[in-house]
């Protein structure tokens, strides 16, 4: 079975990190402009060539957004940020504004695009369109349902991309005009307030102007959509990448849907998977609005009662006395010391200390909170744990070198490389003299354990060949010069291939 590419958010280099030791299979992040994510810590042009040199030498893929609307005076520093991108070596650029496909045919730059999802395709005549214009790939809409994704994908001619985690905007695909409207800070130009967070009043004009009294105030703020339980259906559509939301949200948020969702695939490639309640829970605990299916599955999008992060329902409040509060706790998941909790009647939260577990009840000490409060499980610390130490992983080991070590009387040594990069073998080689030895010759396990070393490289060294006539001398540091030349020079030329 094929499996869609898994693209991940990074909206810093910490969460860029993260998301490749989580396993995905593409990032998408931006320059310090033109991205739909103005106030995201995004990436300077530095940080952008070691971002795509970082991926590219794991082989994976970097999107670079540059999906606002173009001024027209802006379009002579677009030029040379797309030139700059094309030398990078960044996979594609996904895009909002057409004008842009104009200015890749009048730079002559062979880099390809993607049709951002507030570009509002939801057809097959769009994608059509999308086709004609020589966009590689098209984000659907995200008001499309299933059946739709799935009819659009099996008659479309180029590759078909749709957001399976994460924030839903209010607006249709995104192209919101009520930022911009009330503060002067438009989301077509990557700088929404989220005004649809805000708590408003329903009122009606006529016949006579009243307030409607509502029990929720958030009237326009949405859930956010997870896709994990019917991660298998969309899979089976042939769609070509799963999108994950979250460019402005938390490398831990990053590290744990990532993980989340590899594992998931990972395990439909295999087959026999079936979502699981503790992989369900984990997406609870880094950031949601209440989770929905979304217009994909016909769930309900709205969120209106609490705009901001709910974390896990973990159970209710029993009651208060003597400065002591009771929990009956109704998950499976039991919120342990320097955990997060938060109470829906009080708006209010605390991290857990003190604290005792009976009967599924936990009492600690605490302000007073209203009997049948629901309490929710906000922050995790082993999640906090996790994510630290998926920080300090190192590189998954992606690239198999057969290694060449030869030696001859005279001392002098060759030590050679090759590794097969999509089809093309690429070869590098350093040198070195040896003398003979005085006293005590290397020996040959010890010179094959410093030629194996591989470090924090995404290197796997498998010797395939070893000639050495003994009786000869060189400082260990040498040894490890020519293997870091040799694995150097390797590097430069997968970076090369790749972009």
């Amino acid at each position: 079975m094929e499996i869609p590419e898994l693209l991940a958010p990074a909206g810093s280099p910490r969460a860029l990190k993260v998301a490749l030791n989580a396993g995905a299979d593409a990032v998408y992040l931006s320059g310090k402009d033109f991205g739909a994510r103005h106030y995201a810590e995004n990436f300077s042009r530095d940080e952008l060539q070691e971002a795509i040199r970082e991926a590219h030498l794991l082989d994976r893929k970097v999107y670079v957004t540059l999906n606002t609307l173009i001024k027209n005076s802006e379009l002579p520093e677009v030029s040379e940020y797309l030139q700059d991108l094309y030398i990078m070596g960044a996979d594609a650029v996904i895009i909002q504004d057409p004008a842009l496909l104009v200015l890749r045919d009048e730079l002559s730059i062979d880099i390809p695009f993607h049709a951002s999802t507030q570009m509002t395709i939801h057809s097959r005549a769009g994608v059509e369109w999308a086709e004609r214009m020589k966009i590689d790939r098209v984000i659907l809409a995200r008001e499309l349902s299933f059946d739709e994704v799935r009819e659009i994908v099996g008659a479309s001619g180029v590759e078909v991309e749709i957001f399976v985690h994460g924030a839903i905007c209010y607006s249709y695909s995104g192209q919101c005009l009520l930022s911009s409207f009330i503060g002067g800070r438009s989301g077509n130009r990557g700088r929404c307030a989220q005004p649809c967070r805000k708590r408003y009043d329903l009122v009606q004009l006529h016949p006579s102007k009243r307030r409607i009294p509502l029990d929720e105030g958030f009237l326009l703020s949405t859930a956010d959509l997870s896709t994990y339980h019917q991660l298998d259906r969309i899979v089976d559509t042939g769609v070509a990448g799963l999108k994950i939301e979250g460019r402005m949200r938390s490398p831990e948020y990053v590290a744990v849907v990532v993980d989340v969702y590899r594992r998931a695939l990972d395990e439909i490639k295999e087959g026999g998977w079936k979502p699981s309640r503790k992989e369900a829970e984990r997406l609870m605990l880094t950031f949601n609005r209440k989770l929905s299916g979304g217009y994909l599955f016909g769930d309900d999008v709205m969120a209106r009662d609490y705009p901001g992060d709910r974390g896990l329902p973990i159970g209710y409040v029993r009651g208060y006395s003597g400065q002591m509060l009771s929990i009956g706790l109704t998950s499976r998941t039991i919120p342990e010391r320097g955990d997060g909790l938060f109470f829906e009647a009080t708006g209010k939260g605390l991290y857990l200390g003190e604290h005792s577990i009976r009967n599924r009840t936990l009492t600690l000490r605490a302000g007073p909170v209203p009997s049948g409060s629901r309490v929710y499980l906000t922050r995790r610390r082993s999640l906090k744990r996790f994510v630290e130490d998926m920080e300090k992983r190192p590189p998954l080991k992606v690239w198999d070198v057969e290694i060449s070590f030869t030696a001859d009387r005279d001392g002098h040594v060759l030590l050679t490389g090759k590794v097969s990069v999509h089809g093309k073998v690429l070869r590098e080689s350093a040198e070195t003299e040896f003398e003979r030895a005085i006293r005590r010759p290397l020996e040959p396990e010890t010179i094959k354990k410093q030629i194996l070393k591989s470090g924090d490289s995404p290197f796997r060294l498998i010797l395939s060949d070893f000639s050495y006539p003994g009786g000869l001398f060189a400082p260990l540091s040498e040894l490890n010069r020519i293997r870091r030349e040799l694995l150097s020079g390797l590097e430069e030329g997968i970076i090369d291939e790749m972009g």
